[in-house]
């Protein structure tokens, strides 16, 4: 079960609105948690919006070092984020 994480390996969880792609990533982090894995879970605009005001504040290595403490990143509901060259 943990083998992508091991090999820093992605997964996408794709399917359409309402059928439980963020339940089945929070109880996959949840699993993760229980079996001593460092997880964070996000809405992927709240990452983004972090970053970019890390990067205003030329904190932006401080703050990709800390995402770095994860070892796992489940980034809810990627396909919302409005994209521009920034983000």
């Amino acid at each position: 079960m943990c083998g992508f994480i091991a090999h820093h390996e992605n997964i996408l969880i794709c399917g359409l609105t309402g059928v439980g792609k963020s339940h089945v990533a929070a109880a996959l982090g949840h699993a993760f948690v229980e079996r001593g894995y460092t997880v964070l879970f996000t809405p992927t605009f709240r990452l983004v919006q972090e970053l970019l005001a890390a990067k205003r504040n030329l904190d932006l290595p401080r703050a990709l070092r800390k995402l770095d403490l994860f070892d796992l990143l489940i980034l809810d509901d990627i396909s919302y984020v409005r994209k521009d060259q920034a983000e």
